[in-house]
């Protein structure tokens, strides 16, 4: 995907908060991020996925696309993504879990990728565990970058998750699956925070 806009300025300076972008944050004084930052209509589903992770627990911040149409065009790159509010957020976290939705609507899998190696292993784990498909990234796709927003926390490591587009309809679709899924990925996160 070729992002209408290279950075959160050129989107602001064309696009209304309120009208075609909404801007979601809970902070909760947690180690942890979870960030949807192509949530609400620009990757569906993601929004609904990082919430549920997050919980009651861990802070949220979410840039959702809410217009009627052609929402993709308020994609913005991981490595470029720099709304203020999301980056005052990553500045103080420990560790940035940042949930994508892939584009592919043949096959339900997750990528899992990210410099913070050992909750990366544990998410591919307890994934796994509970018959989630997991392939590689993309030569293309860049989750170990130190661009990349979910390496920007304070560790200087973290975890991006892409959610395939057939995977987050069957999610969407089957409450056991999707409960299955949401506890695997706490499971991970709770083990790392207690190691």
């Amino acid at each position: 995907m070729i992002d209408t806009y290279r950075a959160f300025e050129d989107l602001a300076a064309h696009m209304q908060e309120g009208q075609d972008y909404r801007i979601v944050t809970k902070k909760r004084n947690s180690p942890y991020l979870i960030a949807g930052i192509h949530g609400g209509r620009i990757e569906p589903f993601t929004s609904n996925i990082a919430e549920s992770i997050a919980g009651e627990e861990y802070d949220v911040y979410l840039f959702e696309g809410i217009r009627e149409k052609d929402n993709a065009q308020l994609h913005i790159t991981s490595a470029y993504f720099n709304e203020p509010q999301a980056l005052d957020m990553v500045r103080v976290a420990e560790i940035v879990i940042a949930i994508h939705g892939k584009h592919d609507t043949e096959d339900e899998f997750v990528m899992v990728g990210g410099l913070c190696e050992k909750l990366v292993q544990q998410i591919q784990e307890q994934l796994r565990a509970v018959d989630i498909t997991i392939k590689p990234f993309d030569e293309r796709m860049h989750p170990e970058s130190f661009e990349n927003i979910c390496n920007r926390g304070m560790s200087g490591g973290g975890v991006e998750l892409e959610i395939s587009r057939k995977l987050r309809d069957a999610l969407q679709e089957d409450e056991g699956l999707y409960r299955l899924f949401i506890n695997a990925i706490r499971r991970a996160i709770a083990g790392y925070y207690n190691n």
